[in-house]
């Protein structure tokens, strides 16, 4: 349009326009258009008056542009109802638009969008990279709205914004009834547009793909996306790439997945997973809800945070909101005000929420098979089959720190099987990942008893390193949890085991005597005994201990210091086999020790001792010989090495119980 030297060429079933070099088609089953009176007009009226004023200013009476924009609104309505005569004229009409790479700008869009609004036949368009702004996205949303035919649309490239024109698309999309594909990618949409957009998914019931790519999208609209998601029924497909959607905004995407059953594509390939640093005033942690809020509810994720603010009110009653002004105006929440269905969508609320305590379910089930699938495969690796993953798979494109991060996303609030983790590993390329992953993940595995498939795919240098970085936690075994417990409640792997403890806890409350318990647990004889919460004695806590009927009700909080005994009632496992006589003496000369490997090793040695073999040692500590028979006998120079010597030597010649401290009932 701005370049006038537009011709038109007849075919009968193509229409085509050369605009400044570029050739653009559309495909028509009758009749060709032409196009040359539009552009005739378009030129003659940019000369008349400046299309780039028609801002909110310049549409007030008074305004210098006002007679302007008057004017050339008036010669647009005529251009428009001209070229719809075209159009009508043209029973089976243009289909498909591609205009990509035009420079239109903001005049093209706004004489297109008025074209276009009454269309019925549309399916296609392609306005990427035609250089339009806030003013034509205003123009395209209304026209979206009513184009009856329209199913695939793309946007990328243009310089929408976050305010009123990125609100004009989301209007658009959410009345859209026939759209199936959006692509508004690279739009600098920011979480403000984003936002729109994702709440828009809410109330569409047409949108079976969405591409949101690089528009610096985070948490707030991480958020808004997962609420949708837990209501939209129809999208398949949603891209995120390259965008820093943080840890927290991942986490409930994750989540909404897990509810949603109909999406089976998310790329968030080129995110980032960094957790934040401070909390601003649209940030919200479900886990600790209390705190002042002021929230504009036009705002889609600071209505979301009221949304959720409401449904913590219905569970945990009209104590928790005080304080509560709407518009300056003070008010008190009740059913009859049918909130949040009712909620207004714009207005200022203002409270204070003091939340009473949660009780709602620790829940530790571990993914499903479809669900490690759609989370993790596809994700990591799209295309290919769990079963055909193997070391640093050569078609993943994702870096093993992305992976890393990635995993910490989903061990938010996820649980897996031993037997994902190991496949997980089995992704990454390098070795000091690889034993990352196995500490992160530790305290998410469901099913500890089966470890050893996680250790089948580490070398053994990978699973030391992972063993060490543990630490006590790897003493912990589901079979044998008697012991002294003393766990920091904020890390993962403590927190698992308070977890552990409790539902194992419930479970042997649950049992019959006999039957799997030598006896069944009770108040006054507990599993838990001599339990504190941060130093104190827990609630509901009787003499001899926490009794299981008090346990059912308690929540373990995310953060603290959770310190009990542990007697467990289950019967021991019969094939269990006995510690021989010097393994167990082997043990005690550890133990005595000021230093201690890991227990696991230590495990495989007396096992070895038990067995007469040097099986463990000659497979994973190729050198214990040459340190058994260093100079001066004294194992090697490192304690382990020593420890290794004594293991190895005591096989053949060990004390008897008798002449170990403790004597022979020792």
């Amino acid at each position: 349009a701005e370049s006038g030297d537009a011709t038109s060429t007849s075919t009968s079933t193509t229409t085509s326009t050369t605009q400044g070099g570029r050739n653009l088609r559309g495909s028509t089953s009758s009749r060709n258009l032409s196009l040359e009176p539009a552009l005739g007009k378009m030129k003659q009226q940019n000369s008349r008056a400046n299309m780039r004023s028609l801002d909110d200013g310049s549409r007030e009476p008074g305004h210098e542009l006002y007679a302007a924009y008057v004017r050339a609104k008036a010669e647009a309505l005529a251009l428009k109802q001209r070229v719809i005569l075209q159009f009508d004229f043209a029973p089976n009409g243009l289909q498909e638009l591609n205009l990509r790479g035009n420079t239109l700008g903001d005049r093209g869009i706004v004489l297109l969008a008025g074209v276009l609004e009454q269309d019925r036949m549309i399916r296609v368009l392609d306005l990427a990279r035609t250089g339009f702004g806030e003013i034509g996205a205003v123009a395209l949303g209304a026209a979206m709205e009513n184009m009856g035919g329209l199913e695939w649309l793309s946007l990328e490239w243009n310089l929408i914004g976050s305010g009123k024109g990125a609100l004009a698309i989301a209007t658009g999309l959410r009345n859209s009834i026939t759209l199936k594909c959006l692509d508004i990618s690279e739009c600098s949409l920011g979480d403000k547009g984003g936002s729109f957009i994702a709440s828009a998914l809410t109330e569409n019931e047409t949108l079976e793909e969405l591409d949101l790519g690089s528009n610096r999208l985070s948490r707030e609209t991480a958020e808004v996306l997962a609420y949708a998601l837990r209501k939209n029924c129809t999208l398949l497909s949603m891209q995120l790439v390259n965008n820093p959607l943080g840890y927290e905004g991942a986490g409930q995407l994750v989540k909404a997945m897990m509810v949603n059953t109909v999406l089976n594509h998310l790329n968030l390939s080129k995110c980032s997973f960094i957790k934040a640093s401070s909390h601003g005033d649209d940030v919200f942690d479900e886990n600790k809800p209390s705190g002042h809020y002021q929230l504009q509810l036009f705002m889609p994720g600071q209505y979301l945070i009221a949304t959720k603010l409401v449904e913590l009110w219905e569970q945990q009653g009209d104590t928790t909101w005080r304080n509560v002004k709407l518009d300056g105006a003070k008010m008190t929440l009740h059913k009859e005000l049918h909130w949040p269905q009712r909620m207004p969508q714009k207005g200022t609320l203002v409270l204070d929420f003091v939340p009473n305590e949660h009780r709602a379910k620790n829940n530790t089930q571990p993914l499903s098979a479809e669900d490690f699938e759609e989370l993790w495969c596809s994700i990591v690796h799209p295309g290919v089959a769990a079963a055909e993953i193997g070391r640093g798979a050569d078609n993943v494109d994702a870096s093993d720190e992305w992976m890393l991060s990635y995993a910490a996303v989903l061990a938010q609030g996820l649980y897996f099987r031993a037997a994902q983790v190991a496949q997980m590993v089995k992704t990454m390329s390098w070795s000091d990942t690889r034993s990352k992953l196995v500490v992160m993940l530790f305290g998410r595995i469901h099913d500890l008893d089966n470890i050893a498939a996680i250790e089948a795919v580490l070398k053994p240098v990978e699973w030391t390193r992972a063993l060490e970085v543990l630490g006590n936690a790897n003493t912990y075994h589901p079979q044998n949890l008697t012991g002294s417990y003393k766990l920091n409640l904020s890390r993962g792997i403590d927190y698992m085991i308070a977890m552990r403890l409790r539902d194992s806890y419930l479970k042997q409350g649950q049992m019959v005597e006999g039957e799997g318990v030598t006896q069944t647990p009770s108040s006054r004889r507990p599993c838990w005994r001599n339990v504190k919460l941060n130093f104190k004695n827990l609630e509901g806590e009787v003499e001899f201990g926490v009794g299981p009927e008090h346990l059912a009700t308690f929540v373990i909080p995310t953060t603290g210091v959770l310190a009990l005994d542990f007697v467990s009632f289950l019967t021991p496992r019969e094939q269990i086999p006995d510690i021989s006589l010097p393994g167990f003496n082997y043990l005690l000369d550890l133990l005595r020790q000021p230093l201690r490997g890991s227990s696991g090793i230590t495990m495989q040695v007396i096992k070895d001792i038990n067995q007469g073999t040097t099986t463990y040692l000659d497979q994973h500590f190729k050198d214990w010989k040459t340190e058994k028979s260093a100079p001066g006998g004294g194992g090697g120079s490192t304690l382990f090495g020593k420890v290794l010597h004594k293991a190895a030597t005591m096989k053949g010649a060990l004390p008897s119980a008798a002449s170990t401290s403790g004597g022979g009932a020792g």
